[in-house]
């Protein structure tokens, strides 16, 4: 099915910006260390435009290197065997009460020698990257749910009390700060000397790095409603993109509307844009040349079979089956199913590619006339769907909905007889080799990996040749792109869910093997949900994967055995 390109301008209308000469910021004026490196993760999804790759990896087999669970429970060489815990080498094991919490949002940032990591107890802690070692920790007001960013030796991070930190990474001294109307619960991205954070008092604010300068800041708005609409001011809660050239930023607000403005002085590039769904939680934008790509979270049923589900939509191209040899359906036809299906159930639509200049979709169906992408529900209800990664092929990678995966195997788990495949998103046509632009290329691998539930997705990074899959609940795995070989890397138990994670995870923390319970320690509050992939990072020639083991309560280091 032929794509036609859509060539509607946007409006450049900004009547909710507020200069910053209209703000008061105070700050400090306390030296820098050195810049980024190429080899550290400096912020959420590695960059500014969340592509979450590195071209540094760590291959099987897996070995923890430390494991921090608070300042005085710092597990060295941890040896993972049936039967043993993260625990077993602390004398106070059978007293121990797991104090601090991660948000399973939070992804370590790596950065001049540290790994950086806010908790729940409202503590932003440094430790060194590549022995666990504490070096300093800031405590704010309220819980801390979203990673940190750090440029020219600052580190900015959000916190629930409503402000949002500038610390030295050295040394952790406060540098500036800001204090907004409400709870920020959005990680920051910065780009060209400037941050970029959300608040959930409805306000997005541009910051200079190094001295806290409010830029300017930015109301959202409604502009179906006008000016009286209650959907004005709605919270921000998830992190913004920026553009290659740093020109243009781009964000959701909980009024379902999504945002592009200008990083000079906050202007709109185009009217807001009003997507399908109910949330942006869990998810944020990724920016790839001059498309940015959103997942929204539905409230309704659909992913699953039911009837509204994608499923009965799909069944007829396999009557005997995901698994049958009458099986086989060609890409174009499961496509054709599911942009019919999107046609019928428009307020199914979850994903969303949209031109950076304009706003809106270039990707139009000539046949059926939907606009987008032909993409099915991938998720369960009340989840994002993942975000898509860019590898370093520069190819857009994402889940998709299909009935017959390669990437991974086939049938279906947990909440589909058909597993969601991961492939390429097309941004662009290549006429010589069949692909039109907004379309999926399916990715060949000669060892399919296991079939990934439905309603407990995994979220990608990317490390050289290696994507990591990471998922609080159900473990971590990395698959070779070029192999297709999967190798398992850490789970809680040994033994949970009335399943074995010993058998295919390398590594356990907590080695339930004989009681086959929950033999964890007793925590003080529970993790919040969330998404955080596995991030890499190299410092003085040492490659880390660095993981936020939110179920286990515990950041890990993770190196090549």
């Amino acid at each position: 099915m032929a794509r036609l390109r859509d060539g509607k301008e946007g409006s450049s209308q900004a009547p909710h910006v507020v200069r910053s000469w209209l703000l008061l910021c105070i700050f400090s004026t306390a030296s820098t260390s050195t810049p980024a490196q190429a080899d550290d993760w400096p912020q959420f999804q590695h960059d500014a435009q969340h592509t979450g790759r590195s071209a540094d990896s760590v291959p099987p087999n897996y070995h923890v290197k430390w494991a921090w669970l608070d300042k005085t429970h710092i597990a060295k060489q941890f040896v993972s065997a049936p039967n043993t815990t993260v625990l077993d080498e602390f004398p106070d094991k059978p007293t121990y009460t797991s104090t601090i919490i991660f948000s399973a949002n939070v992804q370590p940032i790596i950065i001049n020698g540290k790994a950086f990591f806010g908790s729940q107890n409202g503590t932003m802690y440094a430790v060194d990257a590549v022995t666990g070692d504490n070096k300093w920790d800031f405590t704010t007001g309220g819980p801390i749910v979203a990673s940190a960013a750090d440029a020219s030796g600052v580190l900015i991070f959000g916190s629930s009390d409503g402000k949002i930190y500038a610390l030295n990474d050295s040394d952790g001294s406060l540098r500036w700060s800001y204090t907004c109307g409400a709870s920020v619960t959005a990680a920051p991205a910065i780009a060209n000397g400037v941050v970029y954070i959300g608040a959930t008092d409805g306000k997005f604010y541009a910051f200079d790095v190094l001295t806290g300068t409010l830029r300017w800041v930015y109301s959202t708005r409604d502009p179906i409603g006008g000016s009286n609409s209650p959907f004005n001011n709605a919270p921000i809660i998830s992190p913004a993109a920026v553009s290659e050239d740093n020109s243009l930023v781009f964000f959701g607000a909980e009024n379902m509307f999504f945002y592009g403005l200008n990083t000079s002085d906050g202007t709109e590039k185009w009217t807001p844009q009003k997507l399908t769904g109910q949330s942006f939680l869990y998810g944020w934008p990724v920016v790839k040349g001059n498309n940015v790509i959103v997942r929204t979270m539905s409230s309704l049923p659909g992913a699953e079979q039911g009837s509204t589900g994608i499923e009965i939509y799909l069944d007829p191209l396999c009557p005997g089956g995901p698994t049958s040899q009458t099986c086989n359906p060609t890409w174009a036809q499961e496509k054709g199913v599911v942009l019919n299906w999107l046609k019928a159930n428009p307020q199914q639509k979850t994903m969303y590619v949209l031109d950076i200049n304009t706003g809106l979709e270039p990707y139009t169906d000539v046949v059926t006339g939907v606009k987008g992408v032909a993409m099915g529900r991938v998720t369960g209800n009340l989840y994002t769907s993942h975000p898509p990664v860019v590898d370093n092929q520069n190819r857009v990678l994402t889940y998709w909905r299909s009935i017959k995966a390669t990437f991974f195997s086939n049938p279906g788990s947990f909440g589909s007889i058909y597993c969601p495949d991961f492939s390429q998103l097309a941004l662009v046509d290549n006429p010589s080799a069949g692909i039109v632009g907004g379309d999926r290329v399916i990715l060949a691998n000669p060892t399919p990996s296991s079939c990934p539930e439905l309603d407990n997705g995994f979220q990608p990074t990317i490390g050289s040749d290696y994507v990591y899959f990471s998922n609080h609940f159900r473990g971590m795995f990395t698959v070779n792109l070029t192999t297709g070989a999967q190798t398992g890397i850490s789970a809680t138990l040994a033994y949970q869910d009335g399943g074995s994670f010993r058998w295919n995870h390398q590594l356990i923390y907590y080695g339930n093997d004989a009681t086959q319970t929950d033999i964890r320690p007793p925590a003080a509050a529970y993790s919040s949900i969330g998404f955080a992939g596995i991030a890499i990072a190299t410092t003085n020639g040492k490659t880390i994967l660095y993981i936020n083991e939110a179920d286990s309560r515990l950041i890990a280091g993770i190196e090549k055995q």
